[in-house]
């Protein structure tokens, strides 16, 4: 398994794949439905020889980036009250 990802992007994914493909000269906005996918699905690693370590160190990392988005979007909207 290779280290806990930031919550944002995973290799291959849509946001990672991009940086990949400015090298062809494409742009952020050049794969709207991709990119509209990567903000919304989460791919987690899944196979039998998957280990109970392995599995907590996943949920582990679930649970973290779901704490900080969620801490976050409570930031803004307290923010936004303040306008």
């Amino acid at each position: 398994m290779k280290p806990a990802w930031d919550g944002n992007s995973l290799p291959g994914s849509a946001p990672s794949a991009k940086r990949q493909y400015t090298v062809l000269g494409y742009r952020p906005g050049d794969f709207p439905v991709a990119e509209s996918c990567a903000a919304e699905i989460l791919s987690l690693p899944m196979f039998p020889g998957l280990t109970a370590e392995q599995q907590k160190r996943v949920a582990n990392a679930v649970q973290a980036s779901v704490t900080v988005r969620f801490h976050w979007r409570l930031a803004l909207a307290a923010a936004s009250a303040g306008d």
